[in-house]
């Protein structure tokens, strides 16, 4: 029988995957920018560009608090079933391990995007940025849905 602990432990399991859904939705669509932005000219694209950047940088973010809301959970999980919060913090599944280094990599495509902003914005040539910024975009987007397949596996271990 379930008592009101167990409950609570999964609920507080399930909303790293809730919040991912929307995240790896959110992304997508960040994503499919490659194929929208052509659709675009002058003035138009530039406002579009912006709401890009803007939206990339906060994905950015949110991404963030969603690894750390997972290993709150997995501290949390650990607390109410009496076993090491800070064992339970130390990843033990693939899954686990890809998170913080996915973040990692969505760092460094917000960076490769930055820095093509930049260097536009002073009328550089960003021609490499840009083309880093979209393929660390490739590499992401592939890894993101690894690793969400990952995790659908690793809910079945954890609940």
């Amino acid at each position: 029988m379930l008592n009101q602990m167990d409950i609570f432990s999964t609920v507080v399991l399930l909303l790293h995957p809730i919040f991912a859904i929307v995240l790896i939705t959110a992304m997508w669509w960040q994503y499919s920018w490659k194929t929208r932005q052509l659709q675009f000219k002058g003035e138009e694209r530039t406002t579009y560009v912006a709401q890009h950047q803007k939206f990339g940088e906060r994905l950015l973010v949110f991404a963030i608090m969603i690894v750390l809301l997972a290993f709150v959970a997995r501290a949390i999980h650990a607390h109410i079933h009496n076993e090491s919060i800070l064992k339970s913090l130390i990843p033990s599944s693939l899954h686990g391990f890809s998170g913080p280094i996915g973040l990692f990599l969505l760092y460094y495509m917000v960076r490769f995007g930055r820095r093509a902003a930049d260097l536009k914005e002073k009328g550089e040539s960003f021609a490499l940025q840009k083309k880093q910024h979209g393929r660390a975009a490739d590499l992401v987007m592939i890894l993101v849905f690894i690793h969400a397949f990952l995790g659908f596996l690793y809910i079945f271990e954890v609940l």
